[in-house]
């Protein structure tokens, strides 16, 4: 939901402008970040980092599940060969493809076939399609042997052949193809898509000859801007020195954007006082694109570099700045977040109380990556004690901004806040419990919980008590009441809860069962109870009870607990069995209690879901916690790769079969 959320705001950014110079600058970004290969990599939100949300459960115990196996029926090979040999066309097309299809899968002992696909291709007359297939094949096959064979076929069969045959020529390191691509980029009367193909490839390589062309094109004003792009950043990786008055003429003539851009992609991976001067120079062009690429490349030579640059792209230029027309060229460029995070990558690695303070509202940042970096970095940094009082005042501030129009940064704030152990903070992660924005409510349960402050168990549990009153059969498998009704008439609840959807107050809820569950606080174990009977409240809630549960019984062999555990455990009703998540801490939790009365029950399921790491892992787990003695690990996954055109008709025995590499 968070992580959505973040998305979304960060689209919202994206899409604030809409004339034709905004969509111009977009479309050359684009260009640039495909040529240049320069952007920040994917979306942080995707990826766990320091201070992160995180369910504690899931890590005691971890669950490791098992790998899976690619088994292959040992007759496949035999009948595509066969159907190889068939004299029509679309039999031998369909087995062309699928043997492709059987190399990607990894079906072992393939190279047999690149002889005979190698002589379907150059079998004549042959169709265009079966040629194509072959040749597919063949690279998938990684047919090395057939690379003449695909070259003198990339010379006459189109445009899809040139596009499958470049790359794998590229990754054989054919030289006989390195003139061919030459002779391609030099020939006006080629397709745009063979003149990229041709440019791609000799980049690749690093081919020297192809240097000239390749200037050539980059310079040459009246080019397609793509095509200019791409061979700018071919020469530039070709030649990565040497090109700065190449690139300086080109600025001092430019006619318009294509060509600044141009002059950053030559000297993309220059190095040396000259490069950096240059450099600095395009750092401050109007034009996000030449901006981003000049930036980009001198903060990877030396941060420092643009140091003196930094305060004015750290945040967006607001409404009225736009209005009032008179940014400067470095603010305007602030509303790009690719340069936002650069600035917080500068200021992060000068490693200074001043760079800290200047770090701050960029966690408040609309756009995720941006604030996810600042956060996580910020957790990084605190291991330096000379940082440690600045890294707390910001966060601190931060955490006491106005949690609606400030949400994100006091989201932020609170996960920070937790991450580095800041306990004067935990009178407002209290007060954020019931803010009105879902982030920050997760957020401030997740922090008390790292913070773990005795005084605060009593107030989290009264705010949960609170939720839980207003969730009460709103998750019932019919629900006779809507959570709006429940709250409508109760002002105590309405202000608990506010406008929070429902698996907001799940996760909320979870988050405070896993802290209830560290601190040992049994007076939550009542509420925890009631979580236990089948669709009471929300599972992922329901999971953290269980998990908090197992830890209070652990060693107490409370047989009570264990049966009514065992029922979820046990209910796999298969039009509405319990939810695997439930399922998997209700296993553990017996296995923590030692309830030996119940290990038939474990063994049946490590038997029955032998499999999965939910279950089977966590059945496997319990009874070595029991008896302490080694179970066998949980079995691979078998994967039967299947819908070929052709295929044996007798089943596959145990142990008869091809096995792909995990």
């Amino acid at each position: 939901m968070i992580e959505q959320e973040n998305r979304k705001a960060g689209e919202q950014e994206n899409g604030k402008r809409s004339d034709s110079r905004f969509l111009l600058s977009c479309s050359l970004a684009l260009l640039l970040s495909c040529a240049l290969n320069m952007t920040t990599g994917t979306c942080l939100a995707a990826e766990p980092g320091p201070g992160d949300l995180d369910h504690v459960m899931y890590a005691d115990p971890v669950l490791v599940a098992p790998p899976t196996n690619v088994r292959f029926h040992p007759r496949l090979k035999e009948l595509m060969a066969a159907a190889l040999e068939r004299p029509d066309v679309d039999t031998r097309r369909r087995a062309a493809d699928n043997i492709g299809r059987l190399s990607k899968e990894g079906m072992p002992g393939l190279g047999d076939l690149v002889g005979p696909l190698t002589k379907l291709l150059n079998g004549s007359p042959l169709h265009p399609r079966l040629r194509l297939a072959a040749a597919r094949a063949l690279v998938r096959l990684d047919g090395r042997s057939a690379a003449p064979a695909l070259r003198k076929h990339a010379g006459r069969d189109g445009l899809d052949m040139i596009l499958l045959v470049d790359p794998a020529l590229v990754a054989w390191n054919d030289e006989s193809a390195r003139q061919i691509w030459i002779d391609r980029i030099k020939d006006p009367t080629v397709s745009r898509a063979v003149h990229l193909s041709a440019i791609r490839s000799l980049e690749a390589v690093r081919h020297q000859p192809a240097v000239k062309p390749l200037r050539d094109m980059a310079l040459d004003q009246a080019l397609d801007p793509s095509l200019r792009l791409t061979a700018a950043r071919a020469l530039g990786r070709i030649v990565p020195r040497g090109l700065e008055v190449t690139a300086e003429d080109l600025l001092d003539r430019s006619r318009g954007v294509a060509d600044r851009v141009v002059a950053t992609a030559i000297v993309a991976e220059h190095k040396g006082d000259v490069a950096v001067a240059l450099l600095r120079r395009m750092a401050t062009d109007r034009e996000p694109a030449v901006a981003f690429a000049a930036l980009r490349r001198l903060v990877d030579l030396d941060p420092m570099h643009v140091r003196d640059l930094v305060d004015p792209l750290r945040v967006p230029a607001n409404l009225m700045d736009h209005r009032g027309g008179k940014l400067s060229n470095l603010r305007s460029l602030a509303d790009d977040p690719k340069i936002r995070l650069l600035a917080a990558e500068v200021l992060v690695f000068e490693r200074k109380p001043e760079a800290v303070n200047l770090l701050a509202p960029m966690m408040d940042d609309p756009h995720p990556d941006v604030r996810l970096y600042v956060r996580r970095s910020l957790v990084e940094m605190d291991s330096q004690r000379k940082l440690q009082a600045a890294i707390r005042h910001v966060g601190v501030a931060a955490l006491n901004a106005d949690e609606v129009d400030h949400w994100r940064g006091v989201e932020q704030a609170a996960l920070l806040m937790g991450a580095v152990d800041h306990e004067p903070v935990a009178q407002r992660l209290l007060d954020l419990l019931v803010a009105a924005r879902a982030e920050v409510r997760i957020a401030a349960a997740v922090g008390l919980r790292r913070l773990a402050v005795e005084d605060t168990l009593p107030p989290v549990y009264a705010t949960a008590q609170e939720i839980c009153k207003a969730l009460e059969g709103v998750f019932a498998f019919r629900p006779e009441t809507s959570l709006e009704e429940n709250i409508q008439n109760n002002p105590s609840l309405r202000d608990t809860v506010k406008h929070v959807v429902q698996i907001d107050l799940d996760q909320q809820v979870s988050h405070m069962m896993q802290m209830f569950s560290q601190m040992g606080y049994k007076e939550a174990e009542p509420l925890m109870r009631r979580h236990i009977p089948k669709h009471a409240y929300g599972h992922i809630a329901r999971a953290g009870a269980v998990y908090a549960l197992g830890h209070f019984y652990a060693g107490s062999k409370n047989s009570e607990l264990a049966e009514l555990l065992a029922d979820r455990l046990s209910d796999t009703t298969p039009m509405n069995p319990e939810f695997p998540k439930v399922r998997r801490f209700s296993a553990i939790a017996i296995g923590r209690m030692k309830a030996a009365d119940f290990s038939d029950t474990l063994e049946q399921f490590y038997e029955a879901e032998n499999h999965d790491a939910d279950i089977g892992g966590a059945c496997r787990w319990a009874l070595m916690h029991i008896d302490g003695k080694q179970r066998p690990p949980l079995e691979p996954t078998d994967r039967y790769p299947g819908g070929f055109f052709i295929e044996p008709a007798d089943d596959l025995v145990r142990g008869d079969h091809l096995i792909a590499q995990p």
